[in-house]
């Protein structure tokens, strides 16, 4: 955006509603490169498009592969965010099957965030609460049917344990048993210990003390070197932004950045998993991402630049947040840390 003097910032947005603005230097960039992975071209292009034949093919050739099924929901997740969220009638004809389900549970859960908006509760409009309730209950369906139709994908209830649950509002008990089954199908899969860690922090309703007891022992389960342990990063990543975000409290935002155990942990948790972990196919890409999310709030510059250097490649799918920010225009790094640190 620009100011009224023609000055241009940068917005700070999350799941609340605006946080900041920064004035930055605006450098033309050169468009994203083609992705390393063709197949996520073809996805995206046949998802603008509401087809999904190559998503499908994708997803039935990688059961039973090295990373299949973080591979196989990143695609289901990338179709989802390029499909028309304003046209649900077009799944209409999705196809009955675990994929087809899948496909239309992940869609729907887009959708009703999309009505939402990403403002606190008591700030949503009215109007939005009805369509929010319905998309989220049609994902939840699809969710379930999908996962009665293939035994063996934990994707469906990794799913069903982070963002269903949290805007269904479901019980304790629920939540828990959604992510138990995730686990029982895939025990490393990191998409329902995000979603399952989401539930547990505090603007959900739990504590920082649960948040971080989950996470600290889902790194001690994870095996030496897994990406897993990124966990971690995302509970230092959701306390931040309770205190920079809906407390607003500086004091205690500069405190926690500023802790030396913080930082101990962070940077020890940096070489173990992710200083020498390469980015070899899409399964790795969301790992470094939130690493350098977190660095990049932490103010390591070091290890972000190495981070996004990795990352660069597949600028094309990482346009949202800071990461995105950063990555589109470097010269921004050093803005971007000061603010969010502030």
């Amino acid at each position: 955006v620009r100011d009224e003097n023609g000055a241009p910032k940068l917005v700070l947005t999350n799941e609340y509603g605006r946080v900041r603005v920064v004035p930055i230097n605006v450098v033309p960039n050169e468009p994203a490169p083609p992705l390393p992975d063709s197949l996520c071209e073809d996805i995206i292009k046949e998802a603008s498009e509401k087809k999904y034949d190559t998503l499908f093919k994708a997803m039935e050739s990688l059961r039973g592969k090295t990373n299949g099924w973080a591979k196989r929901s990143f695609y289901v997740d990338l179709a989802a965010e390029h499909w028309d969220l304003n046209a649900p009638e077009s799944l209409d004809t999705c196809p009955d099957t675990a994929a087809g389900n899948l496909f239309k549970g992940v869609y729907f859960i887009n959708r009703a965030w999309d009505v939402r908006g990403g403002d606190l509760a008591h700030k949503v409009k009215e109007s939005a609460w009805p369509t929010f309730q319905s998309c989220l209950e049609t994902a939840r369906d699809a969710l379930l049917r999908s996962a009665s139709q293939d035994q063996e994908d934990p994707t469906p209830h990794a799913n069903l344990c982070g963002a269903v649950a949290k805007g269904l509002q479901v019980e304790s008990c629920l939540k828990k048993e959604w992510f138990l089954e995730a686990v029982k199908r895939d025990p490393l899969n990191e998409k329902a210990h995000a979603g399952r860690l989401s539930n547990l922090c505090r603007k959900w309703g739990g504590s920082h003390l649960e948040m971080h007891t989950f996470a600290e022992e889902t790194v001690k389960k994870a095996p030496q070197g897994s990406t897993l342990k990124m966990i971690q990063y995302d509970a230092f990543y959701e306390q931040w932004l309770f205190l920079y975000s809906i407390t607003k409290n500086k004091p205690e935002t500069k405190k926690f950045l500023n802790d030396q155990r913080t930082k101990n942990i962070s940077m020890s948790l940096y070489k173990e998993v992710i200083e020498a972990h390469t980015i070899q196919d899409v399964s790795d890409v969301s790992p470094h991402v939130r690493a350098a999310q977190w660095l990049l709030i932490l103010g390591a510059k070091q290890e972000v630049a190495k981070e996004l250097e990795k990352l660069r490649p597949w600028r094309k799918i990482i346009e949202d947040g800071i990461v995105g920010k950063a990555l589109e225009d470097p010269a921004s790094i050093d803005s971007l840390i000061q603010q969010l640190s502030a």
